[in-house]
């Protein structure tokens, strides 16, 4: 098309006439070239014109500047003065005034090859009101040959996760049942179990729970006394299980202390493939029913059999866009959301997400392991650097009782790509497990995160 010589320039998508303008006070937001693919030849690169129109252009500071200063003005600035233009894919073959956003799919059977990231970020209620499926632009984009997984990772370094997770359909349903190979994979990894046992009494539980890992998985158990060290140490070594049993340093933090204070040396080892954390759970601040199904929910997500284990695993070392399991809330307890929206502790100074800190606690995170347990890659719960926090960062027992227990209980435990969020549905629906499933929890959430927090409603820890 350019070297037909017969324009001076062009581009590959455009935008519609709007009216009125949606950033400035004006009737008409011209029908533009998009700005992401603009190829301007010699004549009009080199002329006065050109040079004059970015001299003149206001500073660009935001997404909106670059709209209304540029990427609305090019095309008809230009073409009032004289010069020729066309596009690769226009418009009228489209049926919306912005076909890049709205119609991503047919650009894509048609060969266009620009795709929009904000398909993939954009508010997920505006997306499900026009009907626009982020996932199927990135299954097709998949069959066309687009690395997903790049895709994916460049996303997750500025976008909201809950709305990545959302939007690409980055749930996915874990089958009850898992085929040889499956099975083979999983009994290929090392994996290493994490488990801070505070409640001693609970030593035979927590191994039980464990029990489905592959065989020959190593544990890593903490505890906050000598007296439980030697019970625990003597129910692993009466089940034949490799168990490392350290006393805390320090009990701030609880378990989450104990893991990234206590445990960071193997965390940061290189040995294994998977790390699975998980800790004593007795919820003693609720009454016994709650707590009961707090506990069996936490316990049931990541570690309901074998099966299900070995069908995580395949999706965890799946890179780099399956990062993480960890539950969803449960019935009749609250949902993560509001509780991070109103947590108004900073971030801790090694977190491996302090520089998009403010982006976490806007809305809830995709990936908040709730109760923290979770099952992820080694390298995702610890910092990036991998200085580890020291007891005295963490938060006392007065902060934690009753509530969360700091940013770092619900911060998504891996910092490199998107998480996603494995949940168990029906096997006979695996659509369940992505938009359908995620789109009413993303509207429940926006619309409790507008309402007044009820003082006694409680998150368990």
């Amino acid at each position: 098309m350019d070297a037909a010589g017969a324009v001076d320039f062009w581009g590959i998508t455009e935008h519609d006439e709007v009216r009125p303008h949606p950033f400035l006070a004006a009737t008409r937001m011209p029908r533009h070239i998009q700005s992401h693919w603009i190829a301007v030849r010699n004549p009009l690169l080199s002329s006065p014109d050109f040079r004059k129109y970015w001299d003149e252009m206001p500073p660009i500071r935001s997404y909106n500047d670059s709209i209304q200063w540029h990427e609305s003005r090019f095309t008809e600035y230009f073409g009032n003065l004289g010069y020729t233009h066309v596009v690769a894919y226009p418009r009228e073959d489209y049926p919306s005034r912005n076909p890049v956003f709205d119609n991503a799919s047919m650009l894509l059977a048609d060969g266009c090859p620009i795709l929009k990231r904000r398909n993939l970020f954009h508010d997920p209620l505006y997306l499900d009101r026009h009907a626009i499926i982020g996932a199927d632009m990135l299954e097709l984009a998949e069959k066309a040959g687009y690395d997903t997984d790049l895709i994916l990772t460049n996303l997750a370094r500025t976008s909201r996760p809950r709305d990545l997770v959302t939007n690409a359909g980055l749930t996915t349903v874990i089958s009850p049942r898992a085929d040889q190979a499956t099975l083979d994979a999983a009994a290929s990894l090392k994996v290493l179990a994490v488990a801070h046992i505070f409640y001693a009494d609970m030593a035979d539980e927590i191994l039980d729970r464990l029990s489905v890992l592959p065989a020959g998985y190593h544990l890593v158990a903490t505890t906050s006394n000598e007296e439980n060290k030697a019970l625990i140490e003597a129910r692993a070594q009466e089940r034949g299980v490799d168990a490392d049993v350290r006393v805390v340093s320090s009990n701030r933090g609880r378990d989450i202390g104990a893991f990234l204070v206590d445990c960071g040396d193997v965390l940061t080892s290189g040995e294994y493939d998977i790390v699975v954390k998980i800790h004593s759970k007795k919820s003693v601040q609720d009454d016994y029913n709650a707590a009961q199904l707090f506990k069996e929910h936490l316990y049931d997500n990541p570690l309901a059999s074998s099966d299900h284990v070995a069908g995580i695993l395949a999706g965890v070392r799946r890179p780099p866009a399956w990062a993480c399991d960890r539950a969803h809330a449960a019935h009749g307890l609250p949902d993560d959301g509001p509780r991070v929206v109103r947590e108004p502790a900073p971030p801790p100074a090694s977190s491996p997400r302090r520089s998009a800190s403010p982006c976490l606690f806007r809305r809830p995170p995709a990936a908040g392991p709730y109760g923290s347990m979770f099952i992820s890659a080694p390298g995702g719960p610890v910092p990036a650097d991998r200085r580890r926090p020291r007891p005295r960062g963490l938060p006392g027992r007065r902060r934690l009782q009753g509530r969360l227990p700091g940013p770092r209980h619900r911060a998504p435990p891996v910092p490199r790509g998107p998480v996603a969020r494995l949940l168990r549905a029906s096997p006979s629906r695996p659509r369940s497990g992505r938009v359908v499933l995620r789109l009413p929890q993303q509207k429940l959430a926006a619309t409790s995160s507008m309402m007044p927090a009820s003082r006694s409603t409680r998150c368990p820890s």
